[in-house]
């Protein structure tokens, strides 16, 4: 599909960026797995597609990766 990605780690977790359109994405389907609940399925998309800043403004411990190394992911 020749979608340009990363996988962007930390000591602790993976997850991946993608670029659409001219900008870079995070997506983290570790954290939007999905769940059961109350006989229900269903999945979370708080991590899907998602820019750094909002990825940071959710979680600056486990997803608080070098910038320095991902430029085009910088904030």
């Amino acid at each position: 599909m020749h979608i340009k990605n990363y996988r962007v780690l930390t000591e602790t977790h993976i997850w991946n960026a993608v670029e659409l359109d001219g900008k870079w994405y995070h997506l983290d389907l570790t954290w939007d797995e999905g769940k059961y609940t109350n006989g229900k399925t269903f999945v979370k998309d708080k991590y899907f597609l998602i820019t750094t800043e909002q990825l940071l403004s959710y979680d600056k411990e486990i997803h608080n990766f070098n910038q320095e190394v991902f430029l085009e992911l910088k904030q």
